[in-house]
């Protein structure tokens, strides 16, 4: 998994702004980002205290990590800082390994003498369920896509974050299978990360093109095209599904850490979305596709619209990532969990630390209080991941949301 591939630094609930408000941030003992290291016995201890601490997940993960404490500091306390640079890594993962976390990645940053390691748990594990598969190249993807299925009026829109990372968005109509096309309108809009409302003066034509022409009368469903998206703000989620609706939308619960000790959290605080201005009540069918490189924003995204009133969504493709939680920054002050820095030491002239954690500030459920944290959220239509398929002319998961739409089963 590319290292913060599916980075989603968002907030899952806004009233979680004057929770946290009001409440005045606990005192961490000797945190993990400060704590002063010779040896791997230090490593070890800011690391599992950063965890225990840190990670919102311990109330459901089967991961017993007071074991991990018994089992794995001894075993740090006699590494040779000069020689036991495999064993390091070793450890760490098998400490890490069973984490229910999506998000959760380890790195070291290769001080002490060991070398660097970049370690996510959840691509191991979705290897070793046999259902891991890498993203296909955008271009090839989207101009399949553009060239077979849409029409000629429709548009590609691409644009470059500051760091070179390509964003693609599409949106357009579905080529009619009848000689009557307002008899057959079905909307289609794909992006590969959550950047819309940030990014919104470079595809401007696009998104005021797609709320205008969403609420047609003579449109007949939406596809919202989710397969591969990594993720990214929760102001998206407003600003796609809030056009969508007329009244605050309930989609599930969230809750965060609120104190150092592992199962100290907040009550669960319902996520809802806001209707944005101008917004309207879609009420025709909506298919979301998706496939298991749909992480965080998009797993969001679809619990949001399944949650729609109407009740007229179906998910259709593979099985989602299973990383639903929201992130914060690096050793946040507002919170008393996610993402941590461990093990404070000096070499190349520099303080830095020996590792990162990247994991969430909070944990999110459905309307029924269920978790899809390392599960993922399964499709109500199963069609499998063909490589050819996507990059081909034909794009199966496609065909079978058209025809879901075209005949209703």
């Amino acid at each position: 998994m590319q290292r913060f591939s599916y980075t989603c630094t968002f907030l899952l609930c806004i009233s979680l702004f004057s929770f946290y408000g009001c409440r005045k941030d606990l005192p961490v003992l000797n945190p993990p980002s400060q704590y002063m290291i010779e040896s791997y016995n230090d490593v070890f201890e800011s690391f599992w205290k950063g965890m225990n601490t840190n990670y919102v997940f311990w109330d459901i993960d089967t991961t017993n990590w007071d074991n991990m404490y018994r089992i794995y500091k001894p075993l740090f306390a006699q590494l040779d800082t000069s020689r036991d640079k495999s064993k390091v890594h070793k450890y760490f993962m098998n400490m890490t390994q069973g984490l229910i976390d999506g998000h959760y990645t380890l790195n070291l940053l290769g001080a002490l003498g060991s070398t660097k390691m970049f370690y996510s748990p959840s691509a191991e594990q979705r290897k070793s369920e046999g259902r891991y598969h890498n993203r296909p190249p955008l271009f090839p993807l989207y101009t399949n896509i553009s060239n077979n299925y849409l029409t000629p009026q429709s548009r590609i829109y691409r644009y470059t974050w500051a760091d070179n990372d390509t964003t693609i968005f599409m949106y357009g109509e579905i080529k009619s299978a009848t000689k009557t096309p307002s008899a057959d309108k079905i909307l289609y809009i794909k992006f590969n990360r959550f950047k819309l409302r940030s990014k919104y003066n470079n595809i401007r034509n696009a998104i005021d093109s797609f709320l205008i022409h969403v609420h047609d009368a003579d449109v007949t469903a939406l596809i919202v095209d989710l397969r591969s998206n990594v993720g990214g703000e929760l102001i998206d989620m407003h600003f796609l599904v809030g056009n969508l609706i007329d009244k605050p939308l309930h989609w599930g619960y969230s809750k965060y850490k609120n104190g150092n000790g592992r199962l100290d959290y907040t009550p669960w605080v319902k996520n809802i979305v806001t209707p944005q201005t101008g917004g309207r009540s879609f009420n025709r069918p909506i298919v979301v596709l998706v496939d298991v490189r749909t992480v965080s924003m998009g797993e969001m995204t679809t619990l949001a619209l399944q949650a729609m009133p109407a009740g007229r969504t179906v998910v259709i493709g593979e099985r989602t990532w299973g990383g639903l939680g929201g992130l914060a920054q690096y050793d946040s002050p507002r919170y008393n969990g996610g993402k941590f820095t461990f093990g404070l030491s000096s070499w190349s002239d520099e303080d830095k630390p020996f590792g990162e954690v990247y994991t969430p500030s909070g944990a999110s459920v459905d309307l029924k209080m269920q978790s899809y944290e390392g599960k993922g959220i399964s499709p109500s239509i199963v069609v499998p991941y063909d490589e050819e398929s996507r990059l081909g002319i034909k794009d199966a998961p496609l065909d079978r949301a058209i025809e879901y739409i075209r005949t209703a089963r």
